[in-house]
């Protein structure tokens, strides 16, 4: 990254304060949606469906000509998935080389000496990924001019929501904050956000966290989120909303700088690498309009892996080598799962949206139309493991994984919100540019689409042309199409090779309760990624655009149940 290009990045990044946003406009409606509302919710679901359709309609006119579009389709995918592939690749490579690197250490010696250590590496004449990755933070820092917040200044809290979560699910995520390589004693603050709904299901936990585990941090802070409240939908929002305004009121007390506190929030079941908190501090401090960004871990689904059903691997590693290749697209980057913010950001959007079941990717839009269109998500090359899909029965398992997926799949309902806000001149957020919003709209209805119908499309689209063939001359390409659509298919298992490849790299090791013969079914499984491709990616994808489309809206959490097998 040239200089130049992070000082046209610095003068795009000015800070904003909490008084400059409309806060009314930056919540999404509850109840009656305007008309133009109702039409982008609709939208998505709708050119979904005539996706899937255009192959039959066109078919029935010329068969052939339904043939070349489905096999245009078919190539512009397999180059898709080939890129995809080489992305998520390289940045799991960045994540094994920096592996063990004491980020610390590092961030004491480079904020010090940050124009010497820069110096240092623009003389090498070969740069090692990690060296690549310090030179461009480095290249930022250099030109920043908030050097107010030194390293030991700042506090973490990991904010810790749950509803009813087992015990020893939750303890993992406390033991990894208390086992990170950091100053946990005096510098982290950890936060648990249990649900009053669930009472009687989480009280005893809490309690023997907190016995346990109090000593370990700045401050141990129990903030129960109450049940009911107006305006809530039922979510993970609500409740990590309540508990940053219970966390203010610490602060307060303790007299900490609201300025020096990074918010890190942390699904019950994620257990966050050693290097976390110092890799975040880095990345956080070692930057230029710092507080213009979320931060991004790269989340991987094997804590219980090996215990998962094969359908849920396969999507456990699935949904790992996404968010690999979601860090090497930094452009493309949407607040995920666990993340982290500062509490100065949070300021600007009042925090999160109470009102929607994903918050997290909603986060990410709030904060963009808040900020004008001058907001980020840095990508962290330090992973959270979190669980893959497990319950008591098989039948619960497979159920639980489609809940979970459709959750995801409802982050269409931002595309409504985008326009709205982003976009149409009636309720647009004064200050959101024009052209890149509607650059990022249209990514992202293009995921939403892909996600229903390019399932479908890559598994029987083939043969649709031969169904509407009327005789051979006329229809040559519908009858030939199967035969290169084989080939097509066959050089796209780039994709699968990839995603076995990573699970290789992601494996964590066989538990001695498991045979070795249990590592065969590990590989065989990757001959079920057409079948969980159609049943939880395009039925999800689907579900959730329907909904939508007839105003069924998601309005409650549906929580997936933490397992483990010991």
């Amino acid at each position: 990254m040239s200089k130049d290009k992070v000082k046209t990045e610095a003068e795009d990044l000015k800070p904003l304060r909490l008084s400059e946003v409309d806060l009314r406009k930056l919540e999404i409606p509850l109840g009656n949606r305007t008309k133009t509302y109702r039409f982008f919710e609709i939208l998505p679901g709708l050119m979904s469906y005539l996706v899937v359709a255009t192959p039959l309609i066109i078919g029935i006119w010329r068969a052939d000509i339904a043939g070349f579009l489905i096999l245009l389709f078919m190539l512009v995918w397999f180059f898709r998935t080939a890129s995809m592939a080489f992305k998520a690749l390289s940045t799991l490579a960045m994540t094994h080389e920096i592996r063990g690197t004491d980020w610390r250490n590092l961030l004491k010696d480079d904020y010090k000496n940050a124009k010497e250590n820069l110096n240092a590496l623009e003389m090498r004449r070969k740069l090692s990924r990690l060296d690549k990755f310090r030179m461009k933070c480095l290249i930022k820092f250099e030109i920043s001019t908030d050097r107010a917040l030194d390293p030991e200044d700042l506090v973490h809290v990991v904010m810790v929501p749950m509803v009813s979560e087992p015990y020893e699910v939750v303890r993992g995520a406390v033991l990894a904050a208390v086992e990170q390589n950091y100053d946990v004693r005096n510098k982290v603050i950890l936060q648990l956000c249990p649900e009053e709904r669930a009472n009687h299901a989480n009280a005893a936990t809490v309690a023997k966290l907190k016995e346990e585990f109090a000593g370990h941090f700045l401050r141990f802070i129990v903030s129960e989120h109450p049940f009911g409240l107006e305006g809530e939908l039922i979510g993970k929002g609500g409740n990590i909303n309540w508990a940053a305004k219970d966390l203010i009121k610490e602060l307060d007390s303790m007299k900490v700088d609201h300025e020096k506190v990074m918010i890190t929030g942390m699904d019950a079941d994620c257990i966050m690498d050693k290097q976390y908190l110092a890799h975040l501090s880095y990345v956080y401090l070692i930057n230029l309009n710092r507080d213009n960004a979320s931060y991004q871990p790269l989340a991987i689904y094997t804590n219980n892996i090996w215990d998962a059903p094969a359908p849920m691997r396969v999507l456990a590693v699935g949904n790992s080598f996404y968010t690999l290749l979601q860090a090497s697209r930094p452009h493309l980057q949407r607040n995920f799962s666990s993340h982290s913010q500062s509490l100065a950001s949070l300021f600007v959007t009042n925090f999160w949206s109470s009102k929607t079941i994903v918050e997290d990717g909603h986060q990410y839009w709030r904060s963009y139309m808040a900020f004008k269109g001058r907001y980020r998500v840095e990508s962290m090359f330090v992973p959270n493991y979190q669980d893959a899909v497990l319950n008591e029965s098989y039948r619960k398992t497979l159920m639980a994984q489609f809940k979970q997926l459709q959750r995801w799949a409802y982050g269409v309902s931002d595309i409504p919100y985008i326009f709205t806000r982003g976009i149409y001149s009636k309720d647009k957020i004064d200050g959101v540019p024009f052209w890149p919003t509607m650059s990022r709209f249209l990514r992202h209805l293009e995921n939403d689409i892909s996600w229903a119908a390019a399932p479908i499309l890559l598994a029987v689209g083939a043969w649709l042309p031969i169904i509407f063939a009327r005789d051979s001359d006329a229809s040559i390409v519908a009858h030939q199409l199967p035969e290169v659509a084989r080939w097509v298919q066959t050089l796209a298992s780039v994709g699968v090779l990839s995603s076995v490849y990573v699970a290789f790299r992601i494996l964590p090791k066989r538990p001695e309760r498991y045979k070795k013969s249990r590592s065969i079914f590990m590989w065989v499984q990757w001959i079920l990624i057409p079948v969980t491709g159609l049943i939880y990616g395009s039925t999800t994808g689907f579900n959730a655009q329907t909904r939508l489309m007839l105003g069924k809206r998601l309005e409650k959490f549906d929580v997936t149940e933490k397992h483990r097998k010991h």
